[in-house]
C-alpha cells in the first residue's frame, strides 16, 4: 500500500469574503517544502511581492471578473442509477456571460446521506469524452461511493466525442475558436471555467444541490487541462480546501506546440520574470529567444495558498510525472505541497484516483484506514459504470451553445476608428516602423518569403519615379490572380510579393496563435512586421517613388495588407482580393464549417475588436478597392457596400488614382 500524506486543513473562511479581498491578499506567512512522501523544510513565503505579482498577472491574464454574480437555479436531469451512487445531468446559467449555461454531471451518494457531505469539484482535461470520459468518470464514481458529492464540470471547449449532444460538439470547437476570438473582452476559456467553478461552490453554499454540503469540506481536483482550472479556482476562492493536481506539464501555456490543444494559454505565461533564482529554461530552438514560462509553476503554486483576510497554507497534492523538469521542481518547493510520483502518466489511473481520495479525506481531518484504501482500489474496475449520453441535460431551443463569447455589436454598427500608435503597441511593433521582432517571442526562426518582380515595361525612367505594388499573399498564394495577370495589369510597376512566415508549411498557425496569447503579442503582429519590412525594401528601391507604393492583399493576406496600410499612412491605393470585409462571426454552428479565416488573423486581447478589417478599412476608405469581398463566413459579402469601392476585375483594382498613384 502507498502511504498517503496530508496536513489538516484550516477551516474555510466564510463564503461572503469578497473577490477583491481575495486578489489583494497573498498566501500564508510561512511555507513548507514538499518532497515525495511528505512535507518538510521551509520555503519563501508567498506573501512576498513576487507572489502577489504572480497572482495579479494570473487574474489579469485570465480576464476574471472583479465581481461575482449569483448563479441561477440548477436544473437536474433524470437519474442514472449506479453502484453506491446515482448520476444526474445538470445545468445552470453561467454567472458572467448572459445566455450561456454551465453543464455538468452530479454524482450523488446512495443511500441518501442524512448529514452534510464533503463536496469535490472535478475539473477535467482534454480527454475525448470530456467530463464523462473513462478516467474522469471513474474517479468521480470512486469518490461518490465513499459518501461524497461530486460535481464534474464540462469545461469550456473540453467536450468532444462521437455520439454526443450538439452542444458538446460545439463546446469543444468553441475552445480554440473562442480563445483566439476573444477580441472584445480578452476573456479566455480558462476564465469561463473558473467562474463556472465559483458558481458550483455558490450553489453548495445556497443549498441548491441535491444533498446538503459540509461547507468546511470542499475540495477540488484536476488533471492535465483540469489542473490549471483547479489551481485557479483554489487560488481565487477561500472556500476551497484541499487541492489535487496532476499531469500539469502544459499548465497555463500553449504546451510549446506539443499538446496541440487549446490547453490553458494565458496572457503572460510566456513572459519570463526578472528572477535570478528561478530563471526560465530555454526551449528549442534556443536562437529564437523564447523561454519556457516561469509563471506556470507559481500559478500552480498559488493553489497551495488559501486567500483571505488571514492567508494560510492550503494542502496540495501534486502528482509529479516529470521529476527532472525544472519548472516542476520549482512548483514542488511551494508550501504545503505533497508530492507523489506518477512517472510516465499523463492523466490519472484508478490507483491514483483512490489515493487522491484518501489523501483528501485525511486533509479534511478524517481518518482513512489502509483497509479502506485497499478495498476501494479493488472495487474500481468491477464497479465502474459508463455514463449514458441521455444522462446529459440537453441544450434547450432558446439557449445558445456554451462557450460562445459575447462580441458586442458588429463593427459596421460601431462608430470607431483605429489608433495607429495603440495598434502598434498591441501588435508588439513598438513605436517605430518595424519595432521589436515579435517572432522572437513567438518561437519562430523563419523569415518571410519575398520575391521582387521587375517591371515588364523596360522603358527608361528617371530614378525614384516608378510606382510599386506590395502584394501580400494568402494561404493560396496569388489565388485567382496569377503572377502573369498581376504583372500584365501593372506593366510599368515594381512588384514585391511577400508570404509572411505564419504561412510556412512547417509552422502550425494554431500553435503560433496560442504562443501569441501567452506572450501577449498577437501573431497578426508578426505578419504585419513582415509586410512593414518588405515595405521598407520598396521605399529604399532606387527606382521606386515612396509615395506611389500601393498594397494588394490576397484572401487572408488582405487582413495583413490592410493593417500595414493603416500603420504606414499615406501612400498608394489599397486593393483587396477575396479578402474579408470583417472577421465578425459568432462561431461554428452545428453542421456548419469552421470559421474560414486563420487563427492568426484574430487578436485575442482586450480591444482586439479594433483590428477587424471593417474598422481598418474605414481609415483608408478613400484609397481602398475591393475585388470579390468576403464576409466573416467566407462567403461573398452581401450586407451592404464596405468602406471603399468595389471593382469588377484586376485592372480596376490596380488602376491609377486620379492623382496618378501608383
Amino acid at each position: 500500500m502507498h502511504r498517503v500524506d496530508g496536513r489538516r486543513s484550516r477551516r474555510n473562511l466564510p463564503a461572503v469574503v469578497g473577490f477583491l479581498l481575495v486578489l489583494l491578499m497573498g498566501c500564508g506567512d510561512t511555507e513548507t517544502r514538499a518532497t515525495s512522501g511528505g512535507v518538510v523544510g521551509a520555503a519563501e513565503p508567498c506573501v512576498s511581492p513576487r507572489w502577489q505579482s504572480a497572482r495579479r498577472a494570473l487574474v489579469d491574464g485570465l480576464g476574471l471578473p472583479a465581481t461575482r454574480n449569483a448563479p441561477g437555479r440548477p436544473e437536474l436531469g433524470p437519474p442514472q442509477p449506479g453502484d453506491g451512487h446515482r448520476v444526474h445531468g445538470v445545468r445552470w446559467p453561467h454567472p458572467s456571460v448572459e445566455g450561456e449555461f454551465v453543464h455538468g454531471l452530479l454524482y450523488v451518494p446512495e443511500p441518501a446521506p442524512t448529514a452534510p457531505v464533503p463536496l469535490v469539484i472535478n475539473m477535467h482535461g482534454h480527454w475525448g469524452g470530456g467530463a464523462d470520459s473513462d478516467e474522469v468518470n471513474r474517479r468521480a464514481q470512486i469518490i461518490a461511493r465513499q459518501g461524497w458529492l461530486v460535481v464534474s464540470l464540462a469545461n469550456r471547449g473540453m467536450e468532444l466525442g462521437g455520439d454526443t449532444p450538439g452542444w458538446r460538439r460545439l463546446h469543444h470547437e468553441e475552445a480554440l475558436y473562442a480563445q483566439l476570438r476573444s477580441r472584445r473582452s480578452g476573456g479566455t476559456p480558462v476564465g469561463w471555467d473558473v467562474v463556472a467553478g465559483w458558481s458550483a461552490v455558490d450553489l453548495a453554499v445556497a443549498g441548491r444541490l441535491p444533498v446538503a454540503v459540509d461547507l468546511e469540506r470542499i475540495g477540488v481536483m484536476g488533471f492535465s487541462g483540469g489542473a490549471e482550472r483547479a489551481a485557479v479556482l483554489a487560488a481565487t476562492d477561500p472556500r476551497v480546501g484541499p487541492v489535487v493536481v496532476g499531469a500539469y506539464e502544459y499548465a497555463f501555456s500553449s504546451g510549446h506546440g506539443h499538446a496541440q490543444c487549446s490547453c490553458g494559454a494565458v496572457r503572460g505565461a510566456g513572459t519570463p520574470l526578472e528572477d535570478p533564482v528561478h530563471r526560465a529554461t530555454p526551449m528549442p530552438p534556443v536562437s529564437s529567444g523564447y523561454k519556457q514560462p516561469v509563471q506556470a509553476w507559481r500559478w500552480l503554486g498559488l493553489a497551495a495558498c488559501r486567500p483571505g483576510p488571514k492567508p494560510s497554507p492550503r494542502p496540495l497534492l501534486a502528482w509529479d510525472n516529470q521529476p527532472e523538469d525544472p519548472t516542476d521542481s520549482e512548483l514542488l518547493s511551494v508550501a504545503s505541497v505533497t508530492k507523489e510520483e506518477a512517472l510516465g502518466v499523463h492523466g490519472i489511473t484508478p490507483d491514483m484516483a483512490v489515493r487522491s481520495w484518501a489523501w483528501m479525506a485525511a486533509a479534511f481531518g478524517g481518518a482513512v484506514s489502509s483497509r479502506a484504501v485497499e478495498e476501494a482500489a479493488r472495487a474500481t474496475e468491477a464497479r465502474y459504470d459508463v455514463i449514458h449520453p441521455a444522462t446529459w441535460m440537453p441544450l434547450a431551443a432558446s439557449q445558445p451553445a456554451p462557450g460562445q463569447l459575447e462580441q458586442g455589436p458588429p463593427p459596421w454598427r460601431v462608430d470607431a476608428s483605429p489608433h495607429p500608435a495603440a495598434a502598434r503597441q498591441m501588435l508588439g511593433l513598438g513605436t517605430g516602423e518595424e519595432g521589436k521582432d515579435p517572432a522572437l517571442a513567438l518561437h519562430l526562426d523563419a523569415s518571410a518569403e519575398q520575391t521582387l518582380l521587375p517591371p515588364l515595361d523596360d522603358a527608361r525612367r528617371p530614378p525614384r519615379s516608378r510606382a510599386a505594388w506590395l502584394v501580400v499573399l494568402g494561404e493560396a498564394g496569388l489565388g485567382p490572380i496569377g503572377a502573369d495577370a498581376l504583372r500584365g495589369a501593372a506593366p510599368d510597376a515594381v512588384v514585391l510579393t511577400v508570404r509572411h512566415r505564419l504561412l510556412d508549411p512547417d509552422v502550425s498557425t494554431s500553435v503560433v496563435s496560442r504562443f501569441g496569447i501567452e506572450v501577449g503579442v498577437p501573431p497578426l503582429g508578426v505578419a504585419v512586421h513582415d509586410v512593414l519590412r518588405a515595405h521598407r525594401r520598396l521605399v529604399e528601391h532606387p527606382d521606386v517613388d515612396p509615395a506611389r507604393i500601393g498594397f494588394v492583399g490576397i484572401a487572408d493576406g488582405g487582413v495583413v495588407a490592410l493593417q500595414a496600410a493603416v500603420l504606414v499612412g499615406e501612400g498608394g491605393p489599397v486593393g483587396l482580393v477575396e479578402a474579408p470585409t470583417t472577421l465578425f462571426e459568432d462561431g461554428p454552428r452545428e453542421g456548419a464549417p469552421f470559421a474560414p479565416w486563420p487563427h492568426w488573423t484574430l487578436v485575442a486581447l482586450p480591444g482586439g475588436a479594433s483590428f477587424d478589417p471593417w474598422l481598418a478599412a474605414k481609415a483608408v476608405a478613400t484609397r481602398l478597392r475591393w475585388l470579390d469581398p468576403r464576409g466573416g463566413d467566407g462567403e461573398a459579402w452581401t450586407e451592404h457596400l464596405p468602406h471603399g469601392d468595389q471593382v469588377p476585375d484586376l485592372r480596376g483594382l490596380l488602376a491609377p488614382t486620379p492623382g496618378g498613384t501608383p
